[in-house]
């Protein structure tokens, strides 16, 4: 449940951005909502953004998570950043995207412990 579209920081700012715009076009969310501690720099924003386009597109890892080189396929781990939205509901973000990615498991337990996130 752990995987993840994050960004690759080895890409220019340029096709950062790009990529940015075209998945806030493609994807079902608002990008105005981008959770604040997630608007700290460009690289935040992608984080966030891509993953979520990724989630929607269930995680998927070819063709989603790869739009003209800005992004790659991950494992979500404790130590990524805490904009990247996977269906890990310990790491997920505590937004309305996290909530969607950790429903789409299906599992009470899964949604306890992000409920629990939550309520803390």
């Amino acid at each position: 449940p752990g995987k993840a579209c994050t960004l690759d920081r080895g890409s220019d700012a340029a096709s950062v951005g790009l990529t940015i715009e075209y998945a806030c076009k493609e994807a079902w969310f608002d990008c105005a909502h981008i959770p604040a501690q997630c608007k700290n720099s460009t690289w935040d924003i992608a984080e966030y953004v891509l993953s979520v386009y990724g989630m929607e597109r269930d995680g998927d890892p070819l063709p989603t998570c790869s739009y003209k080189g800005s992004l790659i396929f991950s494992r979500a781990v404790a130590s990524l950043s805490p904009c990247v939205v996977t269906k890990d509901p310990a790491t997920t973000p505590l937004t309305d995207e996290g909530f969607q990615a950790v429903l789409k498991l299906k599992d009470a337990a899964s949604l306890a412990v992000f409920m629990r996130r939550v309520v803390e």
